[in-house]
C-alpha cells in the first residue's frame, strides 16, 4: 500500500514523541512477514509508522481508536556484546464520554504497561526539574512529580 508520500516515521534513541491516530492500521504481508502501517500526526503533520508486531499488538490490546493519542520511545540496552533497541509504548486514550458527560466506557491502561508509564513519569519530572532554573530541587520532589504524574496517567 503507497503512503501517498506522506513522511515515515524514524524514531531517535531516548526521544519520546507523542503521537496522535488517525485511522486504523494498514495490516499487510510481503516478504520480509506482516506489516503494520499506522496514519498517525505528529505535531500537526500527518506521517506513517511501520509498526512492529510487539508495538501492533499494545496498541490493539489498548483498544485505541482514532483520535487517541501515545507515546512511543526508542530506547537501546546492552545485551552481551550486543546493542538492541527496544521500542517502548504508552496510551493516552481520549475520554469517551455519553451526551451528559458521564464515561462511557473506560479505555486506557490495563496494568500491563505501568512500568512504562511510571519510567516515563520518572523522565519527565526529571525534565520538569532542569527546566526550572534556580529553584533547588531534591530527590523527594522529582519522586512527588513522578507520583502525581503516575497517579493521572494510569487512571485513563
Amino acid at each position: 500500500m503507497a503512503n501517498n508520500n506522506r513522511p515515515k516515521i524514524e524514531l531517535k534513541i531516548n526521544e519520546p514523541v507523542r503521537f496522535k491516530l488517525l485511522r486504523e492500521p494498514y495490516e499487510g504481508e510481503n516478504q520480509y512477514g506482516p506489516y503494520y502501517l499506522y496514519t498517525v500526526e505528529e505535531s500537526g503533520v500527518e506521517k506513517v509508522y511501520f509498526a512492529t508486531q510487539e508495538v501492533h499488538m499494545k496498541i490493539q490490546q489498548s483498544k485505541l481508536v482514532a483520535g487517541d493519542e501515545f507515546i512511543l520511545e526508542k530506547t537501546a540496552s546492552q545485551k552481551g556484546k550486543r546493542v538492541i533497541s527496544e521500542i517502548t509504548f504508552e496510551a493516552i486514550p481520549a475520554d469517551r464520554t455519553n451526551g451528559n458527560g458521564s464515561i462511557v466506557e473506560h479505555i486506557g491502561t490495563n496494568g500491563d504497561n505501568l512500568k512504562e508509564i511510571m519510567h516515563q513519569c520518572l523522565k519527565d519530572a526529571v525534565e520538569v526539574t532542569r527546566a526550572v532554573d534556580g529553584v533547588p530541587f531534591q530527590t523527594d520532589d522529582i519522586q512527588k512529580l513522578a507520583t502525581t504524574l503516575f497517579i493521572q496517567r494510569s487512571r485513563r
